[in-house]
């Protein structure tokens, strides 16, 4: 066994936790639903403090959106009508830092690097990125926005926006644009200075420096031997799933992408080749797919049959798998210095030597 399980999801009633940020070894659970937030020592899971949920599932003033910088954590709030607050609290107590007042119809996303805080937002009716310096906290120049769902890659230079017709890519210091056709909408994926999201159910392609160096599909998947297997099918009985890729993770020279199948691709940035695909063992029973975390030499897959799989990142080949008791479909996130890998409202795993 090399996964292991280190300490317990901290339970906390009227909160279900989406997401953990990392920052070192520290890491902040948020609830979207609520507005719950916990700070957490990832040695042991320890609270070090924690915004409770509103009790009020109407309650339009709870925090709404997350992001985590080196020294803050910020949230999005609304006040009524067209004003909205931004809030930045201490990341090591918890406390108030400062606040900004955004006056716009809905502030959506939020992201974060090493020096700024972003805010999708629409303003006037216009689509736009708020960017928000750290060292001088107020609304910088705003950006406009071809399209309404984005994310900032990690390196805060890039924007990218995604809709039905295509993709657009902002350079946020120049405003330089490029525009990219698409057939259909999907899923995207950042990394430094690119972009990865998937097309209809089955394509992949890849987006770097204005450019598209490559895309790529996969086949379809018949289940009908691991239905037999686990007695919810007759021996023989063919049974055809398409891919339905989810949101993959990129990690250095390589993408980790999952699949509603049960199917976990190793794809290498630099061509689009897939290096190896892994399978899980049991039939899916998720509606959507669980975004995985690179640990070192190692992949935490939460795969669609409700186990989170333990997988060698050079060979593809599974080395552990845990029972998670019930489908997961959000994201898994991963602690490397501490060879940690975080399943929100689940648990925390060491990954140990085989």
């Amino acid at each position: 066994m090399t996964l292991t399980r280190a300490w317990s999801f901290p339970a906390v009633e009227g909160a279900a936790f989406e997401i953990v940020h990392v920052r070192g070894r520290t890491g902040v659970a948020f609830d979207p639903d609520s507005g719950a937030l916990l700070q957490l020592d990832l040695e042991d899971g320890g609270v070090r403090w924690r915004v409770d949920p509103s009790s009020d599932p109407g309650d339009d003033g709870r925090a709404q959106a997350c992001a985590v910088g080196p020294k803050h954590v910020l949230t999005s709030h609304h006040e009524g009508d067209k004003r909205w607050r931004l809030d930045a609290r201490r990341l090591e107590d918890g406390a108030p830092a400062w606040s900004l007042p955004v006056e716009a119809g809905r502030v959506g996303r939020l992201f974060a690097n090493e020096r700024s805080f972003f805010a999708f937002a629409n303003v006037e009716g216009l689509f736009v990125l708020l960017p928000i310096p750290m060292a001088d906290p107020k609304l910088a120049k705003a950006r406009p926005l071809d399209r309404r769902r984005g994310l900032v890659g990690p390196d805060g230079r890039h924007a990218w926006t995604r809709d039905r017709a295509g993709l657009s890519e902002l350079d946020i210091l120049t405003g330089e644009r490029v525009t990219h056709r698409l057939p259909a909408n999907g899923v995207m994926s950042a990394g430094p200075g690119c972009l990865m999201t998937t097309v209809a159910a089955n394509g992949l392609t890849f987006f770097r420096d204005g450019a598209r160096p490559w895309s790529v599909r996969f086949g379809p998947r018949d289940l009908g031997p691991v239905a037999a297997r686990d007695g919810v099918g007759d021996e023989g009985e063919e049974d055809v799933w398409n891919a339905n890729l989810g949101r993959g993770v990129i990690d250095g020279d390589d993408a980790f992408v999952p699949d509603l199948s049960g199917a976990l691709h190793r794809v290498v940035l630099a061509d689009g080749r897939v290096r190896w695909t892994a399978e899980a063992a049991h039939y899916p029973s998720s509606q959507r797919c669980a975004m995985p975390a690179a640990v070192g030499e190692r992949v935490l897959w939460a795969a669609s049959d409700e186990h989170l799989y333990e997988v060698h990142r050079g060979s593809g080949r599974v080395l552990d798998a845990v029972d998670l008791g019930a489908p997961f479909e959000r994201i898994v996130g991963a602690c490397p210095e501490l060879d940690l890998a975080i399943v929100p409202g689940v648990a925390a795993y060491r990954v140990g030597d085989e």
